[in-house]
């Protein structure tokens, strides 16, 4: 997925103004998934990976799309830029919901250095 490698190839139905898309970026916005498939796009930092997805979901508004990243900055911003079909979640959410969620009575709201101190 780099962005200004290999051809840029225009996308059948899909005019979005100043956006060209590699090869790879093509061959995932075109690709229709089952759904019992998975759609993981793994690349470097930087490389489109979050404009290909949004691309993805703009063009398949009936589908339900999970998006899943690593930290809240990222979460926040998918939120305010994917349509509307896309839940976004970070990795700690979905922890959270699967099992954080016993461990709620060992939270504090007033935690302390001290009390992490005492923990040693």
């Amino acid at each position: 997925l780099l962005e200004d490698a290999g051809l840029k190839i225009p996308i059948r139905g899909l005019h979005m103004p100043g956006i060209q898309l590699t090869e790879e970026q093509a061959a995932i916005v075109a690709r229709d998934v089952s759904p019992s498939e998975l759609l993981v796009i793994s690349a470097f930092a930087g490389t489109g990976k979050t404009s290909t997805l949004r691309m993805y979901a703009s063009l398949r508004p009936h589908l339900k799309i999970l998006y899943i990243c690593f930290n809240v900055s990222v979460r926040e911003e998918a939120q305010r830029t994917f349509p509307e079909n896309v839940t976004c979640k970070n990795a700690h959410q979905l922890a959270f919901r699967a099992c954080g969620f016993k461990y709620t009575a060992k939270f504090k709201d007033n935690l302390k250095a001290e009390d992490l101190l005492s923990c040693s």
